[in-house]
């Protein structure tokens, strides 16, 4: 009997063995028969909508599989390093969502749109227009690197006027009470900073080194949205720009025809959370602009379409606000092509260690068709690529304003070139806190932070 026992034990232990020899011997990878997978990885969790508006690709490739990974990080250093260091040890996405101003640093993890893709473009252009004609010039030139598509987006952005309707209705009431002739200016949007800058005054209620009411969150780091690509699009509205167009030497400090842009962007930048100046209505004890916009104590915020959920997240009774273009230096009277706006968004790029490259560059041009467009604003609300020149589809909601007008700027829109975003980031946050924290003088600190950039590169 315990040898039976024995003998049978001897016999299981040797089939245990057999099996995780063979399991080590294949090193411990997928069958060869399973299907391969597309992945696209992002730092927001839109798996549903992704997976809803790709149905129609996949739909006759039944050989693929398609994977949406959200990566949860931090914040976007995180989320970077995450996905780059998975690129790195071989197990990252075939596709992935960087910021148009990240390109330049990931170049060469990238491979470009393939020659053999046919664009959908209606007229006869030369082949070397075609993809402009598709896009756009200003789309192209923010998605491309040495005259190659690198990246294709399924959602634009840029900077916009956020305005508090409850407040301004506030405003005109207290002046019609007064009979000030002022109330008139509120009649309209501000469509240049001199007009916001009005604006501004009239909301602003000052209370001892506080604000009972602000005009609008402006002039710090900490705590204005977006600071430093507020900062840049002051400085691209001067004609400035922080490196030349090769991309090699930094322009941030230098003058043109008697002007000094930088200098110029950044007084006007501070003037709004300096005490002695007459536009002083933001400081960081005035805390979360998007709290004090919801309790009706701020009159005007700068940002980007996501500020819309910002805000909905704080509060979602409140929705009575509207989207105005972003100010220019000059009234733009009618052609769009005088206006400078500022772009930076999320873009699809393909790794350079996908081992689906072709397809997965089809699938990115599948995502500019219209149907695709319409379904993702509908499920995600966000300005897509074809509300651009304005013919898009864009969802009526309760709860938030259109996000037409973002799209609509980035036809006017340059986007910032930046070697290493990170470093030019911090580089101008740094910039920006010597002047309206420590007090130096805007050259002093442009300067500054030039010599930083040029040793950094």
């Amino acid at each position: 009997m315990k040898r039976g026992v024995l003998i049978i034990v001897a016999v299981v232990f040797l089939i245990l063995f057999g099996v995780v020899a063979f399991l080590i011997a294949r090193g411990g990878k997928k069958s060869t028969t399973s299907k391969p997978v597309l992945s696209v990885w992002a730092p927001f969790d839109e798996k549903k909508a992704y997976e809803e508006i790709s149905k129609g690709f996949f739909l006759n490739r039944q050989d693929t599989e398609f994977e949406f990974r959200h990566i949860q990080a931090k914040d976007a250093k995180d989320y970077e390093a995450k996905v780059v260091d998975a690129i790195a040890s071989g197990a990252g996405p075939d596709i992935w969502l960087t910021r148009t101003d990240w390109l330049p640093k990931h170049e060469a993890k990238l491979l470009s749109a393939p020659d053999t893709l046919e664009w959908p473009v209606e007229q006869k252009v030369n082949k070397a227009d075609i993809l402009k004609t598709f896009l756009g010039e200003k789309i192209l030139a923010q998605n491309s690197r040495s005259g190659r598509l690198y990246g294709l987006p399924l959602s634009v952005d840029s900077l916009a006027l956020y305005i508090n309707s409850n407040v301004v209705s506030q405003v005109t009431t207290e002046l019609g009470e007064a009979s000030d002739p002022q109330e008139v200016v509120f009649e309209a949007p501000p469509k240049t900073w001199a007009e916001l800058e009005t604006w501004n005054k009239l909301i602003t209620r000052r209370n001892g080194n506080g604000f009972s009411r602000s005009g609008i969150a402006l002039g710090t780091v900490d705590n204005t949205y977006a600071p430093v690509d507020v900062y840049l699009a002051l400085l691209q509205q001067r004609g400035g720009n922080l490196y030349d167009e090769t991309g090699k030497e930094v322009a941030l400090h230098l003058t043109a025809d008697a002007q000094a842009p930088a200098r110029e962007a950044l007084d006007y930048f501070a003037a709004y959370s300096n005490p002695n100046n007459p536009s002083y209505s933001w400081n960081t004890a005035a805390g979360d602009p998007v709290k004090r916009f919801t309790e009706n104590k701020l009159g005007m915020m700068i940002g980007f379409s996501s500020l819309r959920l910002d805000i909905y997240s704080a509060d979602r009774n409140f929705t009575n606000y509207t989207i105005a273009p972003l100010p220019q230096i000059k009234d733009p009277k009618l052609p769009t092509e005088s206006r400078t706006d500022y772009a930076a968004y999320w873009t699809h790029v393909v790794s350079k260690t996908s081992d689906l490259p072709q397809l997965a560059w089809e699938y990115l041009q599948y995502l500019t068709e219209e149907s695709v467009q319409g379904s993702y604003n509908r499920l995600t609300l966000k300005p897509t690529l074809d509300m651009v020149d304005g013919n898009g589809e864009s969802t009526d909601s309760e709860v938030m304003p259109s996000p037409q007008q973002f799209a609509t700027q980035v036809a006017n829109a340059k986007g910032a070139y930046k070697p290493e975003w990170q470093f030019v980031d911090e580089t101008l946050q740094t910039m920006l806190r010597a002047v309206t924290v420590s007090g130096e003088a805007a050259q002093v600190a442009v300067d500054s932070a030039a010599a930083k950039l040029k040793a950094g590169q």
